[in-house]
């Protein structure tokens, strides 16, 4: 028999609500600050490997790799995200400039590896001390 998968704990599916309102309120407003775009993918990349790694519990021996996996992976789409944000808003305000320059925009791009170590990181963070207070 196949095992059901972990349902996500409220306060996740709470922080993803959150997370889509705010992203809904800033579509519409003129900004063209990259730091904002940037901290929003952040923090969508950091729900989706949160719950990625509640719906795939691995035994405690595949633990460790398997979040530092999920956290590359999800640091390293920070960018796509922030990528698909910039697209999206610029669509929508239909400017005959974008509202975010090329420089940001490569700017963005070249962060990537940072985004990818910092998520390796904090998985890896997370998982360790999750293996030591499970082993307690």
């Amino acid at each position: 028999m196949s095992e059901t998968p972990a349902r996500s704990p409220l306060w996740l599916r709470f922080a993803a609500i959150g997370a889509g309102i705010v992203t809904l309120f800033w579509l519409p407003i003129e900004d063209t600050q990259i730091n904002i775009v940037t901290l929003l993918a952040l923090f969508i990349a950091a729900f989706g490997a949160a719950h990625t790694a509640y719906k795939r519990r691995a035994p405690k021996f595949h633990g460790v790799p398997r979040a530092a996996l999920i956290g590359l992976l999800a640091g390293a789409s920070a960018t796509l995200i922030a990528l698909l944000l910039i697209a999206l808003k610029t669509g929508l305000h239909s400017h005959g400039a974008p509202d975010f320059t090329l420089t940001q925009i490569t700017t963005l791009i070249q962060r990537t590896p940072y985004f990818a170590i910092g998520g390796l990181l904090v998985a890896l963070g997370c998982a360790v001390w999750m293996y030591n207070r499970d082993n307690r």
